[in-house]
């Protein structure tokens, strides 16, 4: 973990940052040479540039600068060449990508559907590193600023003995959300309640003992949200929701999901009670990126988002 730590950010209370080069450098390599198709890349001899993903004011950042070379086979003809690639940057666009010809006969053709082939491994490799480096870094941003807004609580009462029974009292609120997701109510139904499709749409965080039926305790996200499963009926499930970072003395909050069938799309009704005041609009927003857009991605479907 790469900390930008200074009196300006102290316990990373304003932004944190996560270098991921290596990481990211072998999923790049991956999409690359996985391609298939009469354009193959052969060999990557090299590659170079940091990776770092960053979360400020609740949003994800990536930044990169990579540079490197592949060497490329076309059929029919077994035409095969060496290009380089330079300053591929975070914000680099795709008309902007510098292809330099290295080795082999220039094919203007030919270097249009290399230029494809590498824009779809890059785009698929800033999908996984928003989700499998960035998310779990929000989550660890939230957590940190809600154990030190807890601490900083707990020494305000502390000076007055009577204001130690402030402690076991949160202002809560209660939480709305719809969302649209171009799905079958079936096939939404499954993927809420499913542990396999569960593990799919959340990138395997779900813990789980036994099977998931009313009663079941399972956890999410490397054990961030914990919940415990009331009731499963058709089209709706209800469970006890809390955040691992809340204090004890805060009740878990009581979650219903509704499904309505809207022809071949589902709207999602979701209610939330006894959420935590100072929380109120973090999780608005977290059920969309954490919930609905996952699953809509993991089905393959649009969704239009209401929150």
């Amino acid at each position: 973990m790469v900390e930008a730590a200074n009196w300006k950010n102290v316990n990373n209370w304003h932004w944190i940052e996560k270098d991921c080069t290596v990481w990211a450098h072998d999923l790049l390599k991956t999409k690359l040479l996985a391609a298939s198709g009469p354009l193959r890349v052969l060999s990557i001899p090299f590659m170079e540039g940091e990776v770092s993903v960053n979360v400020r004011k609740g949003r994800i950042r990536q930044v990169f600068d990579i540079s490197f070379e592949l060497e490329f086979s076309s059929e029919p003809g077994e035409q095969k060449g060496r290009v380089r690639i330079a300053d591929l940057m975070s914000d680099t666009a795709k008309t902007e990508l510098e292809m330099f010809l290295v080795e082999g006969a220039r094919n203007e053709r030919l270097m249009n559907e290399l230029r494809d082939l590498i824009w779809e491994a890059v785009v698929a490799m800033k999908t996984e590193i928003e989700a499998a480096q960035g998310r779990p870094l929000l989550v660890q941003q939230q957590q940190q600023q809600a154990s030190q807004q807890a601490d900083q609580q707990e020494i305000r009462v502390r000076p007055e003995e009577p204001a130690k029974e402030k402690m076991h009292e949160h202002k809560a609120s209660d939480l709305h959300s719809e969302a649209i997701i171009n799905a079958p109510a079936e096939l939404v139904f499954q993927a809420l309640t499913d542990p396999s499709l569960i593990a799919g749409w959340s990138r395997n965080t779900l813990k789980l003992s036994g099977p998931l039926e009313p009663g079941s305790s399972f956890t999410l996200f490397s054990g961030s949200i914990q919940c415990k499963l009331l009731s499963v009926k058709e089209k709706s499930l209800s469970m006890n929701w809390r955040l691992s970072s809340w204090p004890l003395t805060q009740v878990d909050s009581t979650v219903e999901i509704n499904l309505v069938p809207q022809s071949s799309a589902t709207r999602i009704v979701l209610k939330q009670v006894n959420v935590p005041a100072a929380d109120l609009d973090n999780l608005s927003e977290n059920w969309n990126r954490y919930y609905w857009e996952p699953i809509r991605v993991f089905l393959g479907c649009p969704s239009d988002i209401n929150v």
